[in-house]
């Protein structure tokens, strides 16, 4: 039962603040991912907590024991990159070994240890073959086979899958998600796919320039996005930001007037909308700029007045760039922010 706590873990490279006191607990059998723009410090904190990088300032614990300080294989960690590091020269089954070799086993719980990993990823086949003999996926599959045979006490993920097509990458987040709930090893995944950080974790955790922005389950980080700037990083196509005035304690959007929550402040609002909530055909004239089609859809971007706007549409609506078209709230739920500060306004 291991528990991987942070405890207000700053770091700084050069004159940079990559990490600003990030405090996060992992639970055992929990995975947490963690997502973020490049830059934001997601990997560096994952290096800390696999012991590569020693922080300025904080404490990292397992089970309540401080490991500051502790190399990453007296802290029993396995780490899976975004490169595979598989040993070229070597068999699938003398990469899964290597490990355990180096630890010293028996040659007999090397074996069964290989064998029960081989089984748990479907390698079995490929025990005998070469990196080079592989595909990319097989490759990944090889790279969590090495780490789950070690038995490890917690699993590190560094952008796993941003090497693979996306096909093989929806398959692998499905092996992965099903693996981390057989074995019951706390996770920390570390991602830029905000689909990987929303489909794997049980927590997100939401990374802004060195800081953690937001924490909560996946539909918590998705219905109540505490800021603007969690708000545009989870969603494809991102959320609309319209800032508005306020006029006589409405919002004023075109024609509309929109009721605010009661505790919004100032003379001006930001409305949030997600594009795929919004329905072709109303009050609001869209002068249509841009058409992406995506298959089964149309994402149409324009603008309404002064505002920037993307919806979401069906094919065989018969627009063009250079087209109008009314658009209509409908039932789409409304985010409120500060216009200042970019945070949430909660209703009492």
């Amino acid at each position: 039962m291991t528990r991987l706590e942070l405890d207000r873990i700053s770091h700084r490279l050069g004159t940079t603040q990559v990490l600003r006191e990030v405090s996060l607990a992992v639970e055992h059998g929990e995975f947490v991912t963690v997502v973020g723009p490049s830059g934001c410090g997601k990997s560096t904190l994952l290096r800390v907590a696999a012991g590569l990088i020693e922080p300025d300032a904080g404490a990292l614990r397992l089970d309540g024991v401080e490991v500051n300080g502790w190399e990453p294989r007296r802290r029993d960690v396995a780490m899976v990159f975004q490169n595979y590091a598989l040993y070229p020269h070597l068999s699938v089954e003398r990469n899964l070994a290597f490990p355990l070799e180096n630890a010293r086993l028996s040659r007999e719980a090397i074996r069964e240890r290989v064998r029960a990993s081989a089984e748990l990823l479907g390698l079995g086949p490929l025990l005998a073959r070469k990196p080079a003999e592989l595909s990319g996926g097989q490759m990944q599959r090889v790279a969590l086979g090495r780490a789950i045979v070690r038995d490890p006490r917690y699993f590190l993920f560094d952008e796993p899958l941003s090497n693979l097509d996306p096909r093989l990458r929806a398959e692998l987040r499905v092996e992965i998600a099903a693996l981390q709930r057989r074995l019951g090893i706390p996770t920390l995944y570390v991602t830029h796919d905000q689909a990987e950080a929303l489909s794997l974790g049980s927590r997100v955790c939401v990374m802004w320039e060195g800081a953690l922005e937001q924490v909560g389950s996946p539909r918590e980080v998705w219905e109540r996005p505490t800021s603007t700037r969690v708000a545009t990083l989870l969603g494809s196509p991102a959320m609309n930001l319209l800032r508005l005035r306020i006029e006589a304690g409405r919002a004023v959007l075109g024609d509309l007037r929109l009721e605010v929550p009661p505790t919004a402040r100032g003379n001006q609002i930001v409305l949030g909308i997600r594009p795929h909530e919004l329905e072709l055909g109303g009050e609001l004239q869209l002068q249509v700029e841009w058409i992406e089609e995506q298959g089964d859809r149309q994402v149409l971007e324009g603008s309404v007045g002064q505002q920037r706007l993307r919806v979401v549409g069906a094919l065989g609506n018969g627009l063009k760039p250079g087209s109008s078209i009314g658009i209509r709230l409908g039932s789409a739920r409304r985010h409120w922010f500060e216009a200042g500060s970019g945070k949430r306004i909660h209703a009492p």
